[in-house]
């Protein structure tokens, strides 16, 4: 098969592809064929307003063997109710991982408090025998003889069906019990072994009826019989048949968010998506001509087939999903200014293009390989460790890093491999708009390490102030990390003055009161209950007019503990794991330095930037009243694979010069630094501008977090050129002090 049929069987293929992916996105037809495979993209709280809980199951007294099963059963009771509130979607699933939690999403829903209800008042049911009997003291201080309880296999979760019945000699109103098949067999089972002795019902924890058993039940029928009303006994019946617990469940988390600030969140999101795409076409266009024009074709394919994916595997999008879906593209579009680059260093050369680019291809492979595992890496920690907005944000990172290696290494190749087959298309003038002097043979116009010396004293003036600011003001762990509640809120008059003094005037005490921006209110408290966020809440409505309650959120201690717990394991995780690929990576780069050098001046680099990062959050943290969350986890996270990315390309080409130059280390260092120069700016910058568009378009929600990842892309960039290079030459020469200026 000749090369023009190949490019040509592949470009039909890249056409097959686009149009699969679009029809995946349309809304198919209700009840068509597609509608059965196709789940759809769903849109998180944060971008359609609702409520999310997620509870805690206490399964201390549930064997281990039977825990799974249990919360099982606590899943399929809570989403029964769940759907008796006829809430469009809701989500319902099990968190794996750490304590047995269930969480669930109601949309559009904004009486939390009659959701928690419904939820958390659902009955415990389970039977006991009577046990010995122990002496206690009653209320009059005389000792009386009482029965020791014992649980059963028996519980509600065997429950067929509860009806409301009446007593045929006195009328009054019961509840009789029909079990499932294992429910008729273990009380037969149970009836049998205490003929003659009480058997216990207790719901949600208190004995309700303990009647005698006459003999052996094998019908599968119980009763419980109490000083019911008729309507109490109609709610426990209705209670009963929605699901009895198998196990306690208490509240753990509980968000809030109002519609329009869910549809205020997709707008701007959307706003900066697509301000994004037009900057990035723009300066591609500007540096590469007709490859930039290939790159944004390949990127908008691109972007197609990440929402197709989603759609496919019905993924949640939040406004943390969208901001990783943004960023991705500023990060796919670096393979392509690597192959680019190539393709002008071949060009400068005087190869052919199609020549020129099939070099470039092969020469940017290897960089575009490693610095994407390592990207990958953090994702997949993001996801194993991080809540669900950092999963959200995890899930379109990954989906988006290996699309974007398929868009750049098929799409871009087919695509420019016909272009420059074709007559009109190969003259150098189509792809760069300027081009460089090939660099001389011996030495860079400008040596790096000659003045590495400035670098270290800006690197170490920046680590030290850093570490003041970190040290006087600290850095303020969000309430993902420590527990505690937000509330955020606006009303006519609600300012933070005004709102402090109504909230000290009715003695709520502890309260932080903060400009959120756009004219709301936050007030950061310690963990409420529902009783005291309705209390709250009426202080406020009757003391502003227009009251509205934009958002609410409360995390308990223990969450909170174990999720500071996972941020730390992530980022020690993420540091071993990219030491040990880079060392795998660079094994055979050269036998005068150890591949793990190279892994651990990336890891040096990284915690060089990490280090400024932080520096530069508490001066945010200052300007907008930001604390340490899950999405400052994630722009630490995403830094990581960031800043690796950058020094993997520096030191590929180091490895590359290593075989074809024969230059003194020091000199390749140098050149190897100019040479990727162009490459970390142009990456950089198309990166930053793709977070400019977030940081003003889209939204209060993840401007800190934003404003955060674009110091550390900034730190990252300079950490790989000004840092990483002098510190691999100090160690190649074993002298760390080694930097001045080379004799003539």
């Amino acid at each position: 098969m000749t090369a023009r049929k190949k490019t040509f069987l592949g470009l039909a293929g890249i056409v097959v592809l686009a149009v699969l992916a679009v029809l995946s996105i349309l809304p198919p037809p209700r009840g068509g064929v597609l509608a059965r495979f196709l789940p759809g993209v769903r849109l998180g709280l944060d971008l359609q307003g609702g409520t999310q809980l997620i509870y805690e199951a206490n399964m201390r007294e549930v064997p281990a063997a039977d825990q799974a099963t249990a919360l099982e059963g606590v899943r399929d009771v809570i989403e029964r109710r769940v759907n008796a509130f006829g809430v469009a979607e809701p989500l319902v699933q099990l968190l794996r991982g750490g304590a047995p939690r269930v969480l669930i999403e109601l949309p559009g829903i904004q009486d939390a408090e009659a959701a928690i209800k419904q939820i958390g008042e659902t009955p415990q049911l389970d039977f006991r025998e009577e046990g010995e009997t122990v002496k206690v003291k009653d209320p009059e201080g005389k000792e009386i003889e009482v029965p020791q309880w014992e649980r059963t296999e028996l519980t509600g979760r065997h429950l067929k069906r509860a009806d409301v019945v009446f007593h045929p000699q006195t009328g009054e109103p019961q509840v009789s019990l029909v079990f499932d098949g294992e429910g008729k067999r273990l009380f037969a089972e149970i009836t049998k072994k205490n003929v003659g002795k009480r058997i216990a019902i207790f719901l949600d924890g208190t004995p309700i009826t303990a009647p005698v058993v006459q003999e052996a039940i094998t019908a599968g029928e119980a009763v419980i019989t109490g000083t019911f009303a008729v309507q109490e006994a109609k709610q426990l019946a209705t209670r009963l048949n929605a699901g009895a617990l198998p196990v306690p469940i208490t509240i753990a988390t509980r968000t809030t968010v109002g519609p329009r600030l869910g549809r205020e969140s997709l707008a701007q999101s959307l706003m900066a998506g697509i301000i994004g795409m037009i900057i990035l076409g723009i300066i591609m266009v500007v540096l590469y001509r007709l490859p930039g024009v290939v790159a944004m074709v390949a990127l908008t394919l691109y972007g197609i087939l990440v929402f197709a994916i989603l759609q496919t595997l019905g993924a949640t999008l939040t406004v943390a999903g969208i901001a990783g879906f943004i960023l991705s593209l500023g990060m796919a579009v670096d393979a392509n200014i690597l192959i680019f680059e190539r393709l002008k260093e071949g060009l400068r050369a005087s190869y052919p293009a199609g020549t020129a680019l099939t070099e470039g291809f092969k020469e940017a492979w290897p960089s575009i390989r490693d610095s994407n595992i390592s990207s990958l890496i953090t994702a997949v920690l993001l996801y194993s460790f991080g809540s669900s907005v950092v999963r959200g944000f995890a899930t379109t990172l990954s989906i988006g890093i290996l699309v974007s290696m398929f868009t750049a290494i098929v799409v871009t190749r087919l695509l420019l491999t016909a272009l420059t087959g074709m007559r009109v298309f190969s003259s150098s003038r189509w792809y760069a708009r300027l081009f460089l002097p090939s660099l001389p043979a011996d030495r860079p116009p400008f040596s790096f390490l000659r003045i590495a010396r400035l670098w270290l004293a800006v690197s170490g003036i920046l680590a030290v102030a850093s570490i003041v600011a970190i040290g006087a003001r600290g850095i303020r762990p969000g309430i993902d990390f420590t527990g505690g509640s937000l509330l955020e809120l606006r009303g006519q008059g609600a300012t933070v003055p005004t709102v402090r003094d109504a909230l000290t005037k009715a003695g709520k005490e502890r309260i932080t009161v903060q400009d959120a921006g756009s004219g709301n209110v936050l007030l950061r408290l310690p963990p409420v209950s529902t009783e005291e966020h309705v209390a709250l809440r009426e202080v406020l409505r009757t003391t502003f007019a227009s009251f509205e309650e934009i958002r609410f959120e409360t995390v308990g201690p223990t969450i909170g503990r174990e999720l500071l717990r996972k941020a730390i394991l992530a980022t020690v995780f993420a540091f071993v794991l990219i030491l040990g690929y880079l060392a795998w990576a660079f094994r055979k780069a050269t036998s005068t330095i150890s591949p793990w050098a190279f892994g651990t001046i990336a890891v040096i680099a990284l915690a060089h930037d990490l280090l400024l990062m932080a520096g530069g959050f508490t001066l945010i943290a200052r300007a907008w009243g930001a604390s340490a969350d899950s999405l400052f986890l994630t722009a630490v996270l995403t830094l990581l694979g960031f800043s690796v990315h950058d020094t993997i390309v520096v030191f590929n080409r180091m490895k590359s010069n290593l075989f074809r130059l024969r230059l003194p280390f020091r000199d390749l260092v140098d050149r190897s630094v100019w040479e990727t120069l162009t490459r970390s700016v142009n990456t950089s910058a198309t990166t930053l501008f793709v977070l400019l568009a977030m940081l003003f378009f889209g939204g209060e929600t993840v401007r800190p977090f934003v404003a955060t990842l674009s110091i550390g892309i900034v730190v990252g960039t300079y950490s790989s050129i000004f840092i990483a290079a002098p510190i691999l030459v100090a160690w190649q020469e074993r002298r760390f002090w080694f930097f001045r200026k080379r004799a003539a």
